[in-house]
């Protein structure tokens, strides 16, 4: 089975004022989780960051009307496709591992 990935918004950071515009969105804070299901055992990976977005040549849009996709997809413009990948292997190795542990916790007594 392929892994399956979740972005999600955690957080966004505005300015009140910029220019004439208000609220004006200047970082995202995103989580990017996947799972894989493997001879039913849920392996799951994750990792999160924060991107700092720019006005460009895009509408605007006030933090009031922006939608969890629309910021998701600015993180994903930012991040461009070099990043995206770089993002679902990081979370990808980490699954793999728990298929396969490479080390172990634990003490002898």
């Amino acid at each position: 089975m392929a892994v399956t990935y979740t972005w999600s918004i955690v957080d966004m950071e505005r300015q009140i004022t910029m220019g004439d515009k208000s609220d004006v969105i200047t970082k995202i804070s995103y989580q990017l989780d996947g799972k894989e299901t493997l001879e039913g055992t849920a392996h799951i990976g994750s990792m999160s960051e924060t991107v700092n977005v720019e006005l460009g040549s895009q509408t605007f849009k006030a933090f009031s009307s922006v939608k969890e996709a629309d910021a998701i997809q600015w993180v994903k413009d930012k991040l461009g496709a070099d990043g995206i990948a770089n993002s679902e292997l990081n979370v990808s190795n980490q699954i793999s591992e728990s298929q396969t542990p490479i080390t172990a916790t634990g003490v002898s007594w």
